[in-house]
């Protein structure tokens, strides 16, 4: 979800404790105030899932704007809870 009246130039990556490495899982700008859809995941794609970070830098199109600075996040996941059902009422 886009709440903002920038455009983002996005990028949502993950990774298995066992990998070195990111991969991408969805890159591209977003419009302001939109939300998108970022993919399914099967269950094995879940317990996978350790780490997961966001990477984005806010602009305006046609238009001047206040600069903002790039930013990224990092974090860790539980991804025990996704198969628990009590967690989600």
């Amino acid at each position: 979800v886009n709440d903002s009246n920038y455009f983002l130039y996005f990028t949502y990556l993950s990774r298995a404790d066992d990998e070195q490495g990111w991969t991408t899982r969805y890159a591209g700008i977003v419009e302001p105030n939109i939300q998108i859809y970022l993919g399914e995941m099967t269950g094995a794609e879940v317990g996978r899932l350790d780490r997961v970070a966001v990477q984005y830098v806010a602009f305006k199109r046609d238009k001047e704007f206040s600069l903002k600075a790039p930013v990224a996040v990092e974090t860790h996941l539980d991804t025990t809870k996704f198969f628990k059902l009590h967690c989600f009422r």
